[in-house]
Order: structure tokens, then C-alpha cells, then sequence
């Protein structure tokens, strides 16, 4: 006969100094501004990211060279029919 030893390890998960970094590539794209952001837009309006919404980042890299403003102007569009505006502002 062989023994066996079983190790029992509990492990405790804090969400209160994580963070999420979220890089799109091709953010400029049509595919990201039909589909990834507004799913992202989803998720952070269902509570499904990180309780904590000031430690999430959202980085976009595109070969079309935006600003900031432009930007948020370009997937507006496609945030608007997912939800409340006031949500949506504080989104974006």
C-alpha cells in the first residue's frame, strides 16, 4: 500500500489594489468601434471589470494617427444605442 498525503492550501482574493490595463490594437479600426468598444462599454456598465473603475485603463493603438477628442467623437456613435447618456459620459 502507498500513502498519501493530501495538502489542503486556502487562498484569500482581494480586489482592492488590482488593476486592469486593456490595450486594443487597431482601435481606429471599424471592428473595434462597432464591436470591442461598445463590449467593453457592457461590461463596465454591468459591473463585470474590476469594482474599483479608476484603476482601468483602456489604451487604444491604430495605424490613423487621433486625438483624444476625435476619438471618442468617432465611437460615439456606436455607444449610443447601448445605453443611458449619463453612463455613457462617464465612460468616455
Amino acid at each position: 500500500p502507498v500513502a498519501t498525503t493530501t495538502t489542503t492550501t486556502t487562498t484569500s482574493i482581494s480586489h482592492q489594489n488590482d488593476k486592469l490595463a486593456i490595450i486594443v490594437i487597431g482601435a481606429s479600426g471599424d471592428l473595434a468601434k462597432k464591436y470591442t468598444f461598445p463590449s467593453l462599454y457592457n461590461l463596465y456598465n454591468l459591473n463585470l471589470l474590476p469594482p474599483s473603475t479608476s484603476r482601468i485603463a483602456i489604451y487604444g493603438y491604430g495605424r490613423t494617427k487621433l486625438s483624444t477628442t476625435t476619438f471618442r467623437e468617432k465611437i460615439r456613435p456606436y455607444m449610443n444605442s447601448i445605453s443611458s447618456s449619463s453612463s455613457r459620459r462617464k465612460y468616455l
